[in-house]
């Protein structure tokens, strides 16, 4: 184990008190991490600790027009692949592309999208694992408890219906940072 594996670790477990309630498969290649409640700017950073504490490589995607000087380096160091938003490109042929790209692949997504309280969950993740054929494995921050649920790993559901339908109660388990922002 590293020198910084272990400085994160001791801040994320020692330090702060969290602990990893499931199993994080590490000898999978091609996952999609799908990451809820996502309701403050402090899930990241809980979720940042885990991935360096656990040294878990991770891809997550950003808008493309951020990726300028010198938010660029800021890319760079946080493994963000830039995809464009715009109405004529599709985003999941982008983000599917990357598991194309490359044969070892973790993604990362929050399905809600944002931080704020939404009412359902958007359905890119959904999309992507269809169209990348990769499993998923979904990932929680438990604020009161302190704890990371990780489930088991998964194939996607036939339709958004049913696997929107496992993230809710999946995230219904996990109380985010703001609880009244949670799905």
């Amino acid at each position: 184990m590293s020198r910084r594996q272990r400085f994160y670790r001791y801040i994320l477990y020692d330090l702060m008190g969290w602990t990893i309630d499931g199993e994080i498969p590490h000898d999978e290649r091609r996952v999609l991490v799908v990451f809820l409640p996502h309701t403050s700017n402090w899930d990241f950073v809980i979720g940042w600790l885990l991935i360096c504490a656990e040294k878990i490589t991770i891809t997550i995607f950003g808008k493309d027009q951020f990726n300028f000087f010198p938010f660029n380096y800021a890319y760079r160091y946080f493994n963000v692949v830039p995809i464009s938003r715009k109405k004529s490109q599709n985003f999941v042929k982008q983000a599917a592309a990357q598991y194309d790209d490359d044969a070892a692949l973790w993604t990362g997504m929050a399905p809600e999208g944002t931080r704020s309280y939404q009412a359902a969950l958007r359905s890119g993740y959904y999309h992507l694992a269809k169209e990348a054929g990769v499993q998923i494995l979904t990932v929680g921050p438990d604020f009161r408890n302190k704890r990371i649920l990780i489930e088991p790993l998964r194939n996607v559901e036939e339709t958004f219906e049913q696997d929107a339908a496992l993230l809710i109660a999946f995230s219904k388990r996990c109380v985010g940072k703001r609880p009244n922002m949670s799905i």
